[in-house]
């Protein structure tokens, strides 16, 4: 079975890659549960329409992840996000993981709008 840490950095490396769909098919549990500002959402389908809400507010973004730690089941993230439009600078992720796969999800960032003039 996957460690936490094992988890943790395929989660991280397929989010850097854009590759979300196969992020969630090996990374997240069936019934795993997202909670963030922005709601709480369910399962697998629950993590595609959060990823999907992601990228709508902060659209082809780079990030950077500024803390990344783990112990036992628990594993954190803090990040960063630029694109064009918006960025992130408090992105923050709480992970559970049991069983080699993602059960429970914080989430918290603020999309910040960068003025652009026409």
């Amino acid at each position: 079975m996957r460690s936490t840490k094992d988890v943790f950095e395929s989660h991280i490396l397929l989010v850097v890659d854009w590759n979300f769909d196969v992020d969630i098919e090996k990374n997240y549990s069936r019934d795993c549960v997202l909670i963030s500002s922005y709601g709480t959402f369910y399962g697998k389908e629950g993590i595609k329409k959060a990823v999907a809400l992601r990228e709508s507010q902060i659209p082809e973004a780079s990030f950077l992840y500024t803390t990344k730690s783990w112990y036992g089941e628990v594993a954190f993230l803090e990040w960063q996000a630029d694109s064009d439009k918006t960025y992130v600078d408090d992105g923050a992720d709480t992970f559970i993981i049991k069983n080699g796969k993602i059960v429970i999800q914080t989430r918290h960032y603020t999309v910040i709008h960068r003025d652009v003039c026409d």
